[in-house]
């Protein structure tokens, strides 16, 4: 969808019915120099673990307000990162590879209104 637009530093999809992220849906192979990545309020509620290991300049992904009841996204390449917004979904508990993850990344987490256990 993205991929004839390789310069694209912000995207900001929220609110769309994206439900599922994944390659074939959203090309973020291209999007090599995307520092903003919005999908707030899109009923997603299942990301493939390497979604998103291509946005390698990535400095804020909000994903809040989706149906998330689990991240277990490899952000291990996000060295850019900065703000990972995981709020408002049905995250229950994050994964020991998430918390090793962002244990190396000078990152903030924003799990606020999450059932967490």
């Amino acid at each position: 969808m993205f991929s004839d637009m390789p310069s694209l530093q912000v995207l900001l999809l929220g609110n769309n019915n994206i439900s599922i992220v994944s390659h074939s849906d959203i090309d973020f192979l291209h999007l090599r120099n995307l520092t903003v990545l919005d999908l707030e309020s899109c009923g997603i509620h299942y990301m493939p673990m390497r979604s998103l290991e291509m946005l390698r300049k990535l400095e804020i992904l909000n994903l809040s307000r989706n149906v998330l009841t689990e991240f277990d996204v490899n952000i291990t390449n996000l060295h850019h990162l900065k703000l990972l917004n995981l709020s408002n979904n049905e995250v229950k508990s994050l994964g020991n590879d998430l918390r090793r993850q962002l244990d190396t990344l000078n990152a903030t987490l924003d799990i606020s209104g999450n059932p967490l256990t």
